[in-house]
């Protein structure tokens, strides 16, 4: 005996379909929001990082605007404008030599991590590699230079050259 009537649909199916139909309607708004918050943070990093310049900016400018202000307001024979003068110079020498040093570890860091193991090449060409004549140069100066070379930079900064 066939039926006219439709088959009965299976309600798990029926919700099968349901859930994927809403779950592809979710896939649109997931994706705008996701690109929403991308912008936003982006956005957020940006004015953030200006806010941060900004404020050291000016935390820079006042205190050396303020300092030479004060500076060229006392006496010439005064104490604190000495002390003022000399404190600044001395802040870029030592400024200078902070960097020269940097720039040296970098630079011996990065022979000795292309340098041949310890006797490996000093061996093989008959060498020592203890010996005075092997100690490489840095920048073109030997190692008890750097004191001069760190001196003079610092002078440029003093006008003296």
């Amino acid at each position: 005996m066939t039926s006219s009537a439709a088959p009965a649909q299976d309600p798990f199916a029926i919700l099968g379909e349901t859930l994927e139909t809403a779950a592809g309607a979710l896939d649109v708004p997931t994706a705008q929001a996701r690109e929403s918050a991308h912008r936003a943070a982006a956005t957020t990093k940006r004015v953030v990082g200006s806010g941060v310049y900004s404020l050291s900016y000016a935390l820079a400018y006042g205190t050396v605007f303020a300092a030479t202000y004060v500076h060229d307001l006392l006496p010439e024979a005064s104490a604190v404008r000495r002390g003022l003068s000399d404190g600044g110079h001395d802040a870029l020498s030592a400024r200078a030599r902070r960097i020269l040093l940097q720039e040296e570890a970098a630079a011996t860091h990065a022979r000795t991590e292309s340098a041949p193991a310890l006797g490996e090449e000093s061996h093989a060409n008959g060498t020592r590699g203890s010996e005075p004549h092997d100690t490489p140069l840095r920048n073109g100066h030997a190692d008890g230079d750097a004191r001069t070379r760190v001196d003079a930079l610092a002078g440029q900064f003093e006008g003296q050259h």
